[in-house]
């Protein structure tokens, strides 16, 4: 999700942070959310489907993107063992007590973590974006700075969707939109 500040992007991430929470109870649903600069999610904390406060340090933010990329590959594995190819065939056959549940890493604004160490936060990413849709893990990446350097081509290219809001300049509209007209959105949540 790209745009400028006062775009809109905020308001569409905590809209689909409370969807995703009213259409999916705690046990089916948890949530990482990561907030480098202290502003977007510290209103969630204490929320029932939280696997943990809302992560606002760099440190913590690799940690979790660390444990997530391992718990993705354990469900992989256990998924494999168990003949299924995707967490719904899982939770199919698994009993009440074994199911497992999605978990949406939200992050909310991914140019803090890309300028702080951009390589490492760049192949955790990628690599949870390649293969975590099967083991029920998704990612929903906000940034106002959609330049190539933050949005790279590499995830450019394995993103399966993008929503553009105003973006500050239309080199950043051709990368986020691979067209120059979000340039020219009005910045009132066009």
């Amino acid at each position: 999700i790209a745009g400028a500040e006062g775009s809109g992007r905020r308001t569409f991430v905590n809209s689909c942070i409370m969807s995703l929470c009213s259409i999916r109870k705690p046990e089916e649903l948890k949530l990482i959310l990561i907030d480098p600069g202290h502003v977007d999610f510290s209103a969630y904390d204490g929320m029932p489907h939280l696997l943990a406060e809302p992560v606002s340090d760099i440190k913590t933010a690799r940690k979790a993107l660390e444990w997530a990329c391992t718990e993705m590959d354990r469900r992989i594995e256990e998924f494999s063992q168990e003949k299924a190819r995707n967490i719904e065939a899982y939770n199919r056959k698994a009993r009440k007590n074994k199911r497992v549940p999605e978990i949406a890493i939200v992050i909310a604004e991914l140019s803090d973590l890309m300028y702080s160490a951009g390589n490492n936060f760049e192949e955790l990413i990628i690599k949870l974006i390649r293969k975590s849709a099967g083991a029920g893990i998704y990612m929903l990446i906000a940034t106002q700075k959609p330049s190539p350097d933050i949005f790279t081509s590499l995830m450019k290219s394995l993103v399966p969707a993008r929503a553009i809001f105003a973006v500050g300049s239309p080199a950043d509209a051709k990368n986020a939109a691979d067209s120059q007209d979000a340039a020219k959105l009005t910045g009132k949540g066009d």
